[in-house]
C-alpha cells in the first residue's frame, strides 16, 4: 500500500537520518495452503509473521547516499526508525532511483527496508525440494534486481558527479571573468585618477602662470603710472617756467589790484606779479610803467 506523507517526516538507520516524502509497506502472515483431490476448498497452516517490508522515498544528499549504499553492499543489519513504520532491526534490501527529481545537492532514490531476525537459522529443517527451488529463485530474484538497483543508482550518481564538475568548471570559468572584469576596471580606475591629476597640475600651473603675469602687469601699469606722473610733473613745471607775458605800460597813475581785475587776472598772483616787476607798493603804479603781466 502506498502512502503519501502529509509532509517529510525524519527517519533513520543505523544512526543516519534522512527526510521521507512517501512511503509503501507490506505486512502480514505468512499462509500454507493444501489442496486435496476431489475435494472442495482447501487447507491453510499459518507459518507465521512474514518479514515487514517498507519501501520508501526520499531525497539524499551526496554523503548520506554513500552511507546507505555502503550498508546495503554490506548487508549491515541495523535498526530503522520512523514515526509512522516505526522501529525494528532491518537490512536494505534495494536502492533504486532516476534522473528526475534529482537536483545539484541531491538524489531521488527508493529504498527497501527488509525486517531482519537477530536469531541464528536453525539447521536441519526439513523442507521440500519445490519449496528449496522456489526459495533459492526468490532470492535469486531479489539479489539481482538489488544489484541492479545498485548498479542503476551508481550510473546516476556518476552522472550527477559529472554534472557536478561541470558546475565547477562553469563557476571556475565565471569567476576568472569577473576578476578580470574587476581588474580592467580597476586599471581604468587608476587611469582616469592620473589623468585628473594630470589636468589638476596643468591648471595649477596655468594658474601659476597667469598670477605671475598678473603681477608683472600690474608692475608694468604701475611704472607707467610713475613714468606719467612724473611726465605731468615735468610738463606742469616747465609750463610754470615758459609761462608767456605780455608788457603792459600805464598811462596814469594806477594801482595794481585794479589793473589785474581789469586784465582778468587772477588776483591771488598780486605777490607773485609784484615780485616780478620789482614793485614795492602795489598800491600806486607811476604812468608810463611797463609790467610784465601773464596772459
Amino acid at each position: 500500500m502506498a502512502v503519501e506523507a502529509p509532509s517529510a517526516t525524519k527517519a533513520s538507520f543505523g544512526g543516519v537520518e534522512f527526510l521521507v516524502t512517501s512511503f509503501q509497506t507490506r505486512r502480514g502472515r505468512r499462509v500454507a495452503e493444501y489442496a486435496t483431490p476431489g475435494a472442495t476448498g482447501s487447507s491453510v497452516e499459518d507459518l507465521g509473521r512474514n518479514a515487514v517490508r517498507d519501501t520508501v522515498s526520499a531525497p539524499l544528499d551526496p554523503e548520506t547516499f554513500a552511507k546507505l549504499t555502503e550498508a546495503a553492499d554490506k548487508g549491515k543489519i541495523s535498526t530503522f526508525g520512523h514515526p509512522l513504520l516505526g522501529s525494528y532491526e532491518a537490512l536494505i534490501g534495494d536502492i533504486s532511483g532516476d534522473s528526475e527529481g534529482n537536483t545539484v545537492n541531491t538524489i531521488q532514490v527508493s529504498i527497501e527496508f527488509i525486517e531482519a531476525s537477530a536469531q541464528p537459522i536453525l539447521l536441519g529443517v526439513t523442507i521440500s525440494r519445490d519449496s528449496a527451488k522456489q526459495s533459492a529463485d526468490a532470492s535469486f530474484g531479489t539479489f539481482g534486481d538489488l544489484f541492479d538497483g545498485i548498479d542503476l543508482t551508481l550510473t546516476v550518481f556518476d552522472d550527477l558527479e559529472g554534472f557536478v564538475d561541470s558546475f565547477k568548471d562553469a563557476y571556475n570559468a565565471t569567476s576568472d571573468f569577473f576578476e578580470s572584469t574587476t581588474q580592467a576596471f580597476q586599471d581604468l580606475s587608476r587611469a582616469a585618477q592620473d589623468v585628473v591629476s594630470f589636468g589638476q597640475s596643468v591648471i595649477d600651473e596655468v594658474r601659476n602662470v597667469a598670477d605671475t603675469i598678473g603681477d608683472i602687469a600690474n608692475e608694468m601699469i604701475d611704472t607707467t603710472l610713475a613714468v606719467v606722473d612724473g611726465v605731468r610733473t615735468v610738463v606742469d613745471t616747465v609750463a610754470a617756467e615758459v609761462e608767456q607775458v605780455y608788457t603792459f605800460t600805464t598811462m596814469v597813475a594806477s594801482d595794481l589790484p585794479s589793473i589785474l581785475q581789469r586784465r582778468f587776472i587772477d588776483p591771488l598772483r598780486l605777490e607773485e606779479i609784484l615780485d616780478a616787476n620789482g614793485l614795492i607798493d602795489p598800491f600806486f603804479i607811476p604812468a608810463g610803467v611797463a609790467l610784465d603781466l601773464p596772459l
